[in-house]
């Protein structure tokens, strides 16, 4: 039994990270930055100057379906990642009072 156990849980993990060698090979760094720095605009608070990152990040994950998975839709952190980076770049980064 603890030989079956071992087995699924190699299966699970393997399956695990096929997934997200899927998900890595579909971002491409480089064309969702692009894009990001293309849109961003259109995320900023015209109040603060700052662009909302997480919804900048979720619109490229459509975009792209960048999705971890379609279960319940896991955005990979890279994605967050590149959303802050591109706004520090862009001048619409978290401000400072």
């Amino acid at each position: 039994m603890n030989r079956t156990i071992t087995a699924f849980q190699n299966a699970v993990l393997a399956r695990e990270v096929a997934r997200r060698y899927v998900a890595a090979v579909r971002l491409d760094k480089s064309r969702v930055k692009r894009w990001m720095k293309l849109r961003i605009e259109d995320y900023v608070d015209r109040r603060t100057g700052e662009a909302n990152t997480t919804e900048l990040a979720e619109s490229a994950a459509a975009e792209f379906n960048l999705y971890e998975n379609t279960r319940d839709y896991k955005i990979p952190e890279d994605v967050f990642e590149l959303a802050f980076i591109v706004s520090e770049e862009t001048g619409y980064g978290i401000r400072m009072a």
